[in-house]
């Protein structure tokens, strides 16, 4: 019996009509066989399941490369070279901090596993306007070699917002 036909059994059987059609039960128990395979092909696959860790490693190594990119440099570049351009684009003083604070509560809201997702969500938008605003005050000021820089973080931070996606939709 063609594998479609099992599917057309088990449905008239859900109807009460299969002692009318003079099916045999083998065919109606093949077609319930079947259909429990595939349900449990679908909970306990083990590729699926390898598919998971493998998304979810994904996902925690380039969020991590991401986060690393964003805030570090904030604390490891010279002083007085971040102060220097902060005036160069004529940002007020204490722009420079606020960012220092946000960007490590949007690290910490998206590395740590049980903020909720919008929670997260909100620091990709933030993180993602902070890297293109950046991209873009540094190509109108420097010129395009140091605005493309900016955008190195951002297309890592859209493949750790991808695998978020995928990772939280499956849930």
């Amino acid at each position: 019996m063609p594998v479609g036909s099992h599917i057309i059994v088990f449905a008239i059987a859900e109807q009460n009509y299969i002692t009318n059609l003079n099916v045999s039960a083998n065919r109606w128990v093949s077609a319930y066989r079947w259909l429990a395979n595939i349900g449990s092909f679908v909970t306990s696959n083990e590729k699926f399941k390898e598919n998971m860790n493998k998304d979810k490693k994904i996902y925690w190594i380039v969020t991590i490369i991401a986060m690393a990119l964003i805030v570090l440099p904030s604390y490891f570049a010279p002083r007085e070279y971040l102060e220097e351009t902060m005036r160069r684009m004529q940002f007020p003083s204490y722009f420079g901090l606020e960012l220092d604070i946000l960007k490590v509560v949007g690290a910490i809201i998206i590395l740590i596993p049980v903020i909720p997702a919008m929670f997260k969500e909100w620091s990709y938008v933030g993180f993602g306007i902070l890297l293109l605003s950046a991209s873009l005050a540094h190509f109108i000021i420097d010129g395009w070699t140091k605005g493309m820089a900016p955008l190195v973080p951002f297309a890592i931070l859209s493949v750790s917002y991808y695998y978020f996606r995928k990772l939280n939709d499956v849930k």
